[in-house]
């Protein structure tokens, strides 16, 4: 689930890039993000114990998305650019939902980290793999040299997704 989660959280912002490129959705996509796991960690872990930090956490969402609106905004925006940025900023709030199952699947079961890694795994490549089906008759991704390429920096990808799904678990850094 989780790994499935992170997939259509991947396979949305990559439809967002299209309509405003990677340096316009990429912003978006991180704020809601942090947004998302931060409010999950809070509302149903219990991270930030305490007023002082949920207000000083709150406080630094806030800055993020004014940062993130900030790095988006346009002094002369076109009336198209516009109604790609309204579209995008929606698609990357529905694969917010994806990126949220990806930080919150893991935490709502008792394994470790090291365990969650190969069912996430798993969950990433399916995924994968049936997209990279559903888009054959587009453009064949398997037949593609960047795709098998691309593979590399999913090791890199994969190291640090484990290490991630160690340290997010509540005993040590929490999700939030």
């Amino acid at each position: 689930l989780s790994g499935a989660g992170w997939c259509f959280g991947q396979i949305l912002t990559f439809k967002a890039f299209e309509l405003i490129g990677s340096s316009r959705a990429m912003p978006v996509t991180t704020a809601f993000q942090l947004l998302g796991a931060s409010l999950w960690g809070v509302f149903a872990l219990g991270n930030w114990p305490g007023l002082s930090n949920k207000i000083i956490g709150f406080v630094a969402l806030i800055v993020i998305l004014i940062g993130a609106r900030m790095t988006v905004w346009s002094e002369h925006p076109e009336e198209q650019n516009s109604g790609n940025l309204k579209k995008a900023v929606v698609i990357l709030l529905i694969g917010e939902i994806g990126y949220w199952l990806y930080s919150a699947a893991p935490q709502a079961t008792d394994i470790g980290g090291k365990a969650a890694f190969l069912p996430q795994a798993m969950g990433m490549v399916l995924v994968a793999v049936i997209y990279g089906l559903t888009m054959m008759k587009k453009d064949n991704p398997f037949k593609n040299k960047i795709t098998w390429l691309q593979i590399i920096s999913g090791f890199f990808f994969a190291f640090a997704a484990l290490t991630y799904l160690i340290s997010a678990q509540p005993d040590m850094n929490g999700l939030a």
